[in-house]
């Protein structure tokens, strides 16, 4: 997508240096069509394997381009309840382009929720939010006098840290 929009935008600019340096016009299909071009040009050139989705195929056999396709691992996973009177801690950080944000919650080892919360500050990086979110979550579990806390995340760098 970002290919297209920087084809379109190439396209625009370079018709409009034409047409105010030079006098010449192109009629807006053929910037269009020219953009498609470039863009297929850039994919086929760019794209070695593509992961196969029913939406990838279709783009791709829209602007012409043949590449391979591979198929997507699945990675299963599975919550694992703590023992005894240890609460497991999941944590999550999430960066879009509008936002970011960090949240979890404090389980015992009846999967029963013990403290939830949400929040968002901070920097552009997933890293710091899920950081950010297993601090409030330790705190959270100082405030339920439970000092016993296994820690789970999705963000590998993130337990890595903390080991």
């Amino acid at each position: 997508m970002k290919a297209f929009i920087c084809a379109i935008v190439g396209g625009i600019w370079t018709e409009r240096n034409s047409r105010r340096f030079e006098h010449i016009q192109t009629r807006a299909h053929e910037v269009a069509l020219n953009a498609i071009r470039t863009t297929r040009l850039y994919l086929q050139a760019e794209l070695k394997e593509v992961v196969n989705t029913a939406q990838t195929q279709e783009f791709l056999q829209r602007i012409g381009v043949t590449t391979s396709m591979k198929g997507r691992v699945l990675i299963n996973c599975t919550w694992t309840k703590p023992h005894g009177d240890v609460l497991k801690l999941n944590s999550y950080g999430s960066v879009t382009n509008d936002n970011t944000g960090f949240g979890g919650m404090l389980l015992d080892s009846n999967g029963e929720v013990r403290l939830a919360y949400s929040g968002c500050n901070g920097p552009r990086s997933v890293l710091y939010q899920e950081l950010h979110g297993i601090k409030y979550e330790l705190i959270g579990s100082l405030h339920l006098s439970n000092t016993k806390v296994m820690v789970a995340s999705d963000s590998l760098n993130a337990i890595q840290i903390l080991n």
